[in-house]
């Protein structure tokens, strides 16, 4: 059953920086950064380090970066830790990637949050901390990042860093897959389908294997129907 359900939750992923397609050239966009249209600086320097339109320079590009987020941008800062724990256009560097992560959470960037609580669930660049990683996953999902609240939930279901609480795994979990999280639904799903830490409600589990599979989790789609071989994708 453990590899079913590893198989069935997708790992969210953020993708940062500049759209493919740009409503203002680079020049326009230039302008508009030294203006203070800090979102543009941002947009300016995933240009520079793309080389898109732009002659390419990563130099530029941290130099950019770096001083929108010293002005207060929080968007600025956890890109530069994105750039810093990957090694994009830099070394890579996973305790300055962090301190970037800390100063964009403390700014109030939930990316900022949830990626330096990922630091401190699996011990990249700083020292692995449960309890630690609890307290941003918190402050990512209050701040809006559903993956962040699944995050939060399996650590409350599986008392990692926090009491085990499975009814608040599950209410995370529900909001979650309420707000379109396909991870939340699949995972509620299989607390109901096993009857951990809710009633065992195979008709529940299945509704929300549906959901998921309607907000577009494939894996999910595959789930065997209860007391039935067949499948949402294959009825």
């Amino acid at each position: 059953m453990r590899w079913i359900l590893a198989a069935l939750v997708l790992v969210a992923t953020t993708t940062t920086g500049a759209q493919a397609q740009l409503a203002l050239t680079p020049q326009e966009i230039l302008q508009a950064c030294q203006a203070g249209d800090y979102p543009e600086c941002v947009h300016y320097a995933d240009l520079l380090a793309g080389g898109r339109g732009v002659t390419q320079s990563n130099d530029e590009a941290v130099r950019i970066l770096t001083g929108t987020c010293d002005k207060g941008y929080a968007p600025a800062c956890t890109q530069l830790g994105i750039w810093n724990e990957a090694g994009v256009q830099m070394n890579p560097n996973r305790e300055r990637a962090n301190s970037y992560f800390r100063r964009g959470c403390e700014m109030g960037s939930a990316e900022g949050c949830a990626r330096l609580g990922t630091s401190y669930e699996q011990g990249t660049g700083v020292i692995q901390n449960s309890t630690n990683a609890v307290s941003y996953y918190r402050q990512a999902c209050g701040l809006g990042r559903q993956s962040s609240c699944v995050k939060l939930g399996t650590l409350y279901e599986n008392g990692q860093g926090v009491s085990q609480d499975r009814g608040r795994a599950a209410a995370l979990y529900l909001q979650a897959c309420q707000e379109l999280d396909a991870n939340g639904c699949v995972l509620l799903g299989n607390m109901y389908e096993n009857g951990r830490g809710v009633d065992h409600d195979p008709d529940r589990a299945a509704a929300l294997y549906r959901r998921a599979c309607e907000i577009g989790n494939v894996n999910a789609c595959r789930v065997p129907l209860p007391g039935d071989r067949s499948t949402f994708e294959n009825p």
